[in-house]
């Protein structure tokens, strides 16, 4: 994923592309998305500017879709949110209505097929170092988490990472109720 700083530096090569293919470029990113196709492929079908600049304009409107999806409400409007990304008003415009027209669809079937391994089970245990590099008597976590449809995993850590984790399941908790629009 890209930082906020790389979409910044990469919005300034839109102005060097007509809108009309910025669009179809927005297309193929947000088909890649909705039908979990291949971008690079779909990319090199079209005869728009040269591959490597069309890869960093798909980069980056998958960066800002996401970002659109992790923090859109049903009164947010994309043309708004890509100008305040560093879009100009010109090119927000149609991007931000392609996007709209298809936003919700493509969210919806992320959730989709976010749920085809969902968690069925998590074991967790606490216990005390015997020794370690923190020293003996050092806390950590033991989890064990097992899905319906993949290989369960274990995972160990202190207890700064446990609760650092416990934290961005909270963080991702509220993102997805805000972007299915349940809560």
């Amino acid at each position: 994923m890209l930082s906020q700083q790389q979409i910044r530096e990469n919005l300034a090569t839109f102005s060097t592309v007509a809108p009309e293919d910025l669009c179809q470029i927005c297309n193929v990113v947000l088909d890649s998305l909705q039908f979990q196709s291949n971008l690079s492929s779909n990319l090199a079908q079209l005869e728009i500017s040269d591959p490597a600049t069309r890869q960093m304009i798909a980069d980056t409107l998958n960066a800002l879709v996401f970002k659109l999806l992790s923090s859109r409400s049903a009164a947010t409007d994309s043309a708004d949110q890509l100008q305040s990304s560093g879009l100009s008003a010109e090119l927000a415009k149609p991007l931000g209505d392609v996007i709209s027209s298809r936003i919700d669809v493509i969210a919806k079937s992320m959730a989709s097929r976010s749920q085809a391994d969902r968690l069925s089970d998590l074991e967790w245990r606490f216990g005390l170092t015997a020794s370690s590099n923190n020293g003996s008597g050092s806390a950590f976590v033991q989890m064990r988490l097992s899905f319906e449809n993949a290989q369960p995993v274990s995972v160990e850590m202190g207890m700064k990472e446990f609760y650092e984790f416990a934290s961005d399941i909270k963080k991702i908790q509220k993102t997805m109720a805000a972007t299915l629009g349940v809560e």
